[in-house]
Formats: structure tokens, sequence, C-alpha cells
């Protein structure tokens, strides 16, 4: 009786994404978000959360432009969304002693 109740769920997991991804092919009003961090050498790095989408810039007007860029090229023959969300993402530790 539990495997049954697991196989609905896994069920369930794989219908989903599916479900998803027909969702995403309705661009006109769909927004890209990429999360974006700051190397050490003062660089930035972007990578973008629903698609795989990866590009980098030593200025953040570069990064702006590749981002733009790489949209176009990634759904060059499928209509592009209307929006991308630049996320900046900081990672500080503290000392605490």
């Amino acid at each position: 009786m539990t495997s049954t109740r697991v196989h609905k769920k896994r069920e369930k997991a794989l219908t989903a994404p599916f479900f998803i991804s027909n969702l995403q092919w309705d661009n006109q009003n769909m927004e890209l978000v990429f999360e974006v961090t700051q190397e050490a050498d003062g660089g930035f790095c972007a990578e973008c959360l629903t698609a795989d989408i990866f590009t980098q810039g030593d200025t953040w007007d570069e990064l702006r432009f590749n981002v733009r860029e790489a949209v176009q090229v990634y759904y060059f023959d499928n209509p592009a969304p209307t929006s991308v969300r630049l996320h900046l993402v900081r990672d500080e530790v503290l000392a605490l002693k």
C-alpha cells in the first residue's frame, strides 16, 4: 500500500514539470530572472533560474548587454519574454569574535 502512494506522488512530480514547460512557451508576459553574483576579480556572472542561459561581464553595463544578447540568441526562433530581472546576490561572512 505504501508503494502505491509513492508511485502516485512520483506520477504527480513527473507531470508538473511538463505542465510548467508548456506554460513557458507563452512568453509574451513572461519575465526571466537571472541570479547575478560578483566575482572576486570584480566581474559579474548571471545565471537564468528558469532557462539554460548563462553569461558574464566585466562591468554591470556589459553584463546587462550580454544578458539581453544571450536571451535573444536563446529565443531566436521563439517569442522572447518581455522582461528580464537581474537579482544581485551577495554572500558575506561576518566574524563574530
